[in-house]
């Protein structure tokens, strides 16, 4: 989201709605729009224009990895460090290798989805996080429209009132920051 000083948010309990309004937004050419749902809503992605995200990629990366370090340890381990002659079987018998170079490629992917995640997210534990409305971790869906002045927040609150949406809210984008414990910065 930019650094704008204050956003204006719709609220529909309808995904269907709430997915209209993604589209018919980025027509009437509101530029950075965002969205807070209370579960995935397939296609939202294409309606909001979101771009695909890096994190499948660090993923698969990953997991190459994990399958070459997976292959080469064993590899080392079997005829470097630990060459024991197990029934005439040659010391690199790759198709024992299989199931731990698997292993290996699947437990280093998952531990970089999930760093991934938490770096692309900007997720940081916080006691004084809190979303903009109780009810949007529940049944509520928001549209997020940055504004810059009076003019824009009027555009917007026109445009919302113009796809029937009766709840909409302007909000200081302060509320988006990560201390808002109410103690000036004194406890993080």
């Amino acid at each position: 989201m930019p650094n704008n000083e204050k956003f204006v948010a719709g609220f529909t309990n309808c995904p269907d709605k709430f997915l209209e309004l993604g589209e018919h937004a980025r027509a009437k050419g509101f530029k950075d729009i965002d969205c807070i749902m209370p579960y995935p809503v397939h296609g939202f992605d294409e309606a909001y224009g979101f771009k695909g995200s890096w994190i499948g990629l660090a993923a698969f990366a990953a997991l190459l990895t994990g399958w070459v370090a997976g292959f080469l340890m064993q590899c080392w381990m079997h005829s470097i460090a630990y060459p024991i002659n197990i029934g005439g079987k040659p010391h690199i018998s790759w198709p024992a290798f299989i199931p731990v170079t698997f292993e290996c490629g699947i437990l280093l992917a998952a531990l970089t989805t999930l760093g991934s995640l938490v770096v692309a997210a900007k997720l940081k534990p916080s006691p004084f996080l809190k979303t903009i409305r109780e009810r949007c971790t529940d049944d509520l869906f928001s549209i997020i429209i940055p504004v810059n002045s009076d003019e824009d927040i009027s555009f917007a609150q026109a445009f919302l009132k113009e796809e029937h949406i009766e709840e909409t809210e302007v909000y200081s984008s302060k509320i988006l920051e990560m201390n808002q414990c109410g103690l000036e910065g004194k406890c993080c």
